[in-house]
């Protein structure tokens, strides 16, 4: 099934997380059961706010965002799902957030304001704590004939595929 809107970004995970929202989202509900949900299962939800925890927050992460009409099937290849989320999108945009940052992508939900159900799938987490960790062995080391890598090469090493449509 195609994606009727789709984006992609890579974003600074600081602390480790991202969030996806709605840029009008209440702020005032309660994000701790959010943010407990992630430190255990690497994802949860307030209602208004997805948390999702990322494995290091030295590199960018990539974030693609798929909306689509319907529940789409999950993606082929070496993706890991985690549990789908309930989300309310107050003004019908949706966005990916650093937690310290401005959206750095912002998609328009075709079907407007409402509820839906986010599925997220992650790959190259396990990746890009190696070459986080290789980065750091590197600039420690102070030998001057090794090559400190580029962190900007490290970019989206860590994937994330977000896919959301409305709840039924």
């Amino acid at each position: 099934m195609t994606a009727q809107v789709s984006g992609s970004a890579l974003l600074a995970p600081t602390y480790q997380v991202f969030t996806i929202r709605d840029p009008e989202y209440d702020d005032d509900t309660d994000p701790a059961a959010a943010s407990t949900a992630a430190l255990t299962t690497m994802i949860g939800s307030s209602g208004e706010e997805v948390i999702i925890r990322c494995a290091q927050d030295t590199a960018r992460i990539r974030v693609t965002a798929e909306v689509h009409t319907t529940q789409p099937a999950a993606p082929t290849g070496p993706w890991t799902g985690l549990p789908h989320q309930e989300l309310r999108f107050a003004s019908g945009l949706l966005v990916a957030v650093e937690t310290t940052g401005p959206a750095y992508l912002e998609l328009e939900l075709p079907a407007g304001p409402g509820h839906y159900t986010l599925a997220a799938h992650h790959r190259g987490r396990p990746e890009a704590v190696e070459a986080v960790a290789e980065y750091f062995r590197q600039f420690l080391d102070h030998d001057p004939d090794r090559q400190v890598t580029d962190i900007a090469t490290l970019a989206g090493i860590e994937q994330y595929l977000i896919q959301i449509w409305p709840t039924g």
